[in-house]
């Protein structure tokens, strides 16, 4: 088993945000462009208090030919299908919400796209690049823990 702690942005409102989500919740009942308006106002108000960056814990497990791959996020179907695809391992599979909660994890094109997923909010407050940075860390993990029984 191999783990690792790495470093992650949160995504905090600007002040710009700050403003939007004190109008909207002068009026929450009022007219807004999307019908949960008020509640990603809430959302930014929280995130505003968040530290900037948060450490999150990835992990890598071997038993066998099998490898495991752990991470506080949710990812989505395409991040679980490539970390299986990198993996050395016969087998893959990942854990999610695995010590810890890190919220959704798009990739980045998805942040492009939008949805709420992407949506800055409690519930999705990563970095844009954090998928990749997750990513690309479990595989390392799993190589090395690869290597190790290659080693015996």
């Amino acid at each position: 088993m191999r783990e690792t702690e790495i470093e992650l942005g949160v995504r905090r409102p600007d002040a710009a945000r700050l403003a939007w989500a004190r109008e909207v919740l002068a009026d929450p009942k009022g007219k807004h462009p999307h019908r949960w308006s008020p509640v990603y106002a809430q959302e930014a108000q929280h995130l505003s208090k968040y530290p900037a960056t948060t450490k999150i814990k990835l992990q890598a497990i071997r038993i066998g030919d099998l490898g495991i791959a752990a991470a506080p996020c949710e990812v989505f179907a395409e991040t679980g299908l490539a970390i299986k695809k990198e993996s050395p391992h016969q087998a893959t599979f990942h854990i999610e919400l695995a010590n810890g909660y890190g919220g959704y994890l798009p990739p980045p094109e998805q942040h492009q796209l939008g949805g709420y997923e992407t949506w800055p909010a409690r519930s999705s407050f990563l970095e844009v690049d954090a998928e990749t940075k997750i990513r690309q860390t479990l595989s390392k993990l799993l190589h090395a823990v690869h290597a190790t029984a290659a080693a015996r």
